[in-house]
């Protein structure tokens, strides 16, 4: 199973020019009506909390706010002296996926909603995040396989109207825990793209904040690949977010800049094939079935997923069609009977369904009353966002 999503979130707030070069207006309650705007727009209060004052902000900025009391990172500063750096907006991966929890946004309908005529949306800082779960990846042999060659980077750019491929050369290291590798960064922190593959399940159940840490607990692996874009990569995929339609759109955007910028591939007999979890993430990218769910780091949703699969992927649906076609509503009907039947007197769930059941089952439970009520807040706004991208 292949998961992606952005993880979180650094953004600027900048004013327009001509209300800062208002002279009527002082930078100070421009950037307070700024924090009232957002507040109002995202609805920051209600959903997290009142504001507080923060006694330290972070570096650069001297006046710092949080809301309400939670265990996760959400803040909001700004400089009363220098204009220029705007207003920062700092979602960590634990309140982002809390917020779209809350909202049932997907990132670019948050940037969407941020959007005024006060101030233009801009982030500093984004990161992709694409898990393997039970995929089997290996980061040792990751990191041994590109420090002897025998796995590169590419990078897609376009010269003269076509696309050209180049070997792009990253500096690597990592952490080890005795002779393996749980996880190593390419390229550089101070540089516009960081990549770092580390082992998620490790994380989580070593964390005492570890949000999906139940979850790892049931997984064989998890391993993910966080690409931290800042800069004018930030600038302009922000843009790209702006304009983006639909969820099919957002998955293709963030996807096709991952794979834009590390394109793994192996060498042999001197050609570059793509490595086995690069051709995952482009046939993820090409599958017009799959959608993504809103984070990376909200709680389960393989129940969710594995509906919509039925729906969108599995033939299920074309089949009905066929029966409702050749015997109409009544045919339709005897089949569905036929399936709960069969269910019923022969089917027998195997241990994954089990384990499910046992780890999940009264967490669905708990949170929706009724099928209908799952179904309309986690299966109907992803076939919305397919179809409006179909």
């Amino acid at each position: 199973m292949v998961e992606a999503g952005i993880d979180q979130l650094t953004i600027v707030l900048l004013a327009h020019d001509d209300i800062l070069n208002n002279k009527n207006r002082r930078w100070n309650d421009i950037a307070t009506e700024i924090i009232f705007e957002l507040e109002e727009r995202l609805n920051l209060i209600d959903i997290l909390g009142e504001r507080g004052l923060i006694k330290k902000a972070i570096s650069g900025y001297s006046i710092g706010y949080s809301y309400g009391y939670h265990d996760f990172s959400f803040a909001i500063f700004y400089h009363p002296q220098y204009a220029r750096m705007g207003v920062l907006v700092k979602f960590s991966a634990q309140s982002l996926a809390y917020y779209q929890g809350q909202t049932n946004l997907y990132v670019y309908e948050v940037l969407q909603k941020m959007q005024s005529q006060l101030y233009q949306v801009r982030c500093s800082r984004i990161d992709i995040a694409l898990d393997f779960i039970n995929e089997g990846i290996n980061i040792t042999d990751i990191h041994k396989q590109y420090s002897e060659k025998r796995l590169k980077i590419l990078v897609m750019r376009e010269r003269n109207g076509k696309i050209e491929q180049i070997a792009k050369s990253h500096s690597i290291h990592g952490i080890t825990e005795g002779s393996e590798f749980q996880t190593i960064y390419l390229g550089n922190r101070e540089n516009p793209l960081y990549m770092r593959i580390y082992d998620k399940k490790v994380e989580q159940i070593n964390s005492k904040k570890g949000s999906r840490r139940s979850e790892a607990e049931e997984y064989d692996n998890w391993i993910r690949f966080e690409l931290e874009i800042k800069k004018d990569y930030a600038h302009d995929l922000t843009k790209a977010l702006l304009n983006t339609n639909c969820q099919t759109e957002f998955k293709e955007l963030i996807l096709g800049f991952f794979i834009q910028k590390f394109y793994f591939v192996t060498v042999e007999n001197d050609e570059y094939v793509p490595a086995l979890f690069m051709q995952k993430i482009i046939d993820m990218k090409n599958d017009k079935s799959i959608v993504l769910f809103k984070s990376v780091n909200t709680r389960n949703t393989e129940l969710s997923r594995s509906f919509l699969y039925l729906l969108k992927s599995s033939g299920v649906i074309t089949v009905l069609y066929k029966i409702l076609a050749i015997w109409g509503k009544n045919g339709l009907n005897e089949s569905i009977k036929s399936v709960i039947n069969y269910m019923k007197n022969e089917y027998n769930p195997n241990r994954d369904c089990i384990e499910f059941l046992k780890n999940n089952g009264k967490e669905y439970k708990d949170n929706y009353r009724s099928f209908n009520d799952f179904f309309e807040d986690e299966v109907k706004p992803e076939l919305d966002d397919i179809a409006r991208c179909d």
